[in-house]
């Protein structure tokens, strides 16, 4: 009976302390239940926080490489769809082409007859050694001459490149645009070369009558170094992808590329193919962004940037890859998430209720958020800090043309000009006139009036100098001190004198008060005008001299209009004298 009674009060006695220690267990295990609850949470909102300002980063990157890459993708290809539109208009080819007629047929001999019959005709074998200098010069793989009929007569290329003379291109997208009037662009693979190419076409129009067109081609691959991210690409206007550095993506389409809606038949005749496969390219809706797509079957999203361009018929993309990133957002998130679960179940397990955990808690995250916001803070300082720049760049390439004190061009501007001007000249076959304008005394106008008003002179003068320089091509600038310059393109001397004579009325007209030195009492100006044919060899060099043994170079030009200005002031200034050619 002891013995029982014994047994009943140990059993009491562990029931007293079993009983509390569970209730500890299960508020221990529901606190830090609670605790990785909340943990998790927080973890995932700071890990949407980095993403989210991931994807921005990314999406700026992004968005200026396409930039980038579209600017200097669409510079090279306005440079070449000028090509056709130039030499369409010249009256050589022309004529050569009114060989043919409007009305020609596509030629019934065989492909290596009308090859070889056209390629030993004399004219159109001069002509094609011309287009194969003009292709080496400015860096194309083909420009090449078109009749009425579509029949390639005469080309140029690189000499690695096989001559295609007798091809026949009336089937064409560019060539149909042309014989429609209007100036063709179409991606395609070459007949010949089997090459990727952009053909541009210009018509060429004899009496208003359609008698052929110019085309040229740029191999698409030449365009590869502008490419600067892996994951970018260029695709044509049926969405096929035709430019990028991963080679595993040339020629697929996009997902619902127009394509699709291309007959089998032209896929054929363009591609030289008739079925294409689908990139791996998805859209991914999500909240921290809209421009997010799933590619190469990766985990996380790429942030995707693109340009359309309708009148060069290319789009490009640039996906930029966060997977890496976002990899280590997810590691870094459990590995807190991990390590705030451990300290809190420590924490817990050491002091039960301790009020001082919570604290401790709220402290922390309020120093998460607190740093969230001062980089978002930072992303958007360092993007007005981006606009700034750009507004300052652009407003520093305006002063870098610009003279600070006239208002009107300045030297470097002029000199730049002045030789597009003499290139443009030379191919055209067209004069080009240059006016130089002194202040008549007027290191004594300054003297007398002082530099403050020196330098308002000066303004009149620049702005009745430009006031009468308005033509399309011309410019007005100022080439140092009181001295003066216009460039006047496709004007023959007798014009420019008129147009000198109209400038030095003008600016004696302001009535500017001088009383130190001329005759007339105001401010007068003497001019000096030279007028020259430019000329260039095919490769753009300027030549010493032509035939006749005259230098026909621009700084010709610039001699003769500044000793023409001289003799100006030695006759007695307030006066036009227009420079002889001998």
């Amino acid at each position: 009976m002891k013995i029982k009674k014994l047994v009943d009060l140990e059993q009491q006695k562990i029931r007293v302390i079993i009983r509390p220690f569970f209730i500890k267990i299960a508020y221990m295990t529901a606190i830090v239940f609670l605790w990785s609850i909340a943990v998790w949470h927080g973890s995932g909102f700071i890990a949407d926080e980095r993403m989210k300002q991931l994807i921005e980063n990314e999406r700026l990157e992004a968005n200026g490489s396409v930039d980038i890459i579209n600017t200097n993708i669409g510079n090279r290809l306005d440079h070449i769809r000028s090509i056709p539109i130039v030499m369409a208009t010249e009256p050589s080819l022309i004529s050569l082409l009114m060989r043919f007629g409007s009305d020609v047929k596509p030629s019934e001999l065989m492909m290596e007859e009308r090859s070889a019959l056209w390629a030993t005709d004399p004219e159109l074998s001069r002509l094609s050694c011309r287009l194969g200098k003009i292709v080496a010069e400015i860096g194309i793989n083909s420009l090449f001459v078109m009749n009425a009929a579509g029949d390639c007569v005469a080309e140029g290329h690189p000499l690695e490149d096989k001559a295609f003379i007798g091809t026949n291109y009336a089937d064409r997208k560019y060539f149909l645009s042309a014989k429609s009037g209007e100036n063709g662009l179409q991606f395609a693979v070459g007949r010949v070369t089997n090459a990727m190419g952009l053909f541009y076409s210009s018509p060429v129009f004899s009496n208003g009558k359609f008698i052929g067109a110019v085309g040229a081609r740029l191999n698409i691959d030449s365009l590869l170094p502008m490419i600067m991210e892996r994951n970018a690409f260029v695709t044509d206007e049926n969405d096929i992808i035709i430019l990028t550095r991963d080679t595993t993506l040339l020629m697929r389409m996009l997902p619902h590329g127009k394509i699709k809606g291309v007959s089998a038949e032209d896929r054929e005749k363009r591609y030289k193919r008739r079925e294409f496969e689908t990139l791996d390219l998805t859209k991914k809706p999500d909240y921290l962004s809209n421009d997010l797509v799933l590619f190469k079957n990766q985990p996380y999203p790429y942030v995707m940037a693109t340009r359309s361009s309708s009148d060069r018929k290319i789009n490009v993309y640039v996906l930029r890859d966060i997977n890496e990133a976002a990899k280590r957002i997810e590691q870094d998130r459990l590995w807190w998430f991990g390590l705030l679960s451990l300290i809190g179940f420590l924490i817990v397990l050491l002091i039960f209720g301790s009020m001082n955990f919570v604290i401790t808690n709220r402290l922390h995250r309020q120093t998460l958020l607190d740093l969230n916001e001062s980089l978002v803070d930072q992303a958007v300082a360092l993007k007005e800090s981006n606009s700034q720049l750009q507004t300052a760049n652009l407003k520093l390439a305006s002063i870098s043309t610009t003279d600070g004190l006239t208002g009107i061009a300045n030297r470097r501007y002029f000199d730049e000009v002045l030789l597009n001007e003499w290139l443009r000249a030379s191919r055209s076959c067209q004069p080009i006139s240059l006016v130089m304008l002194d202040v008549d005394f007027f290191k004594k106008y300054n003297d007398h009036y002082g530099h403050q008003a020196g330098d308002e002179c000066l303004k009149i003068v620049a702005h009745a100098f430009d006031s009468c320089v308005r033509r399309s091509g011309e410019l007005a600038a100022r080439y140092g001190g009181e001295e003066f310059v216009a460039i006047l393109p496709g004007i023959d001397g007798e014009r420019a004198f008129e147009v000198a004579e109209k400038i030095r009325a003008t600016v004696q007209a302001q009535d500017i008060p001088h009383k130190m030195g001329t005759e007339a009492g105001v401010v007068t100006v003497s001019i000096g005008v030279a007028t020259l044919c430019p000329v260039t060899d095919y490769d753009g060099r300027f030549n010493k001299s032509d035939k006749d043994g005259q230098d026909r170079g621009p700084d010709n030009l610039l001699k003769k209009a500044d000793n023409a200005l001289y003799k100006a002031k030695h006759d007695g200034r307030n006066r036009v004298v227009l420079a002889n050619n001998d």
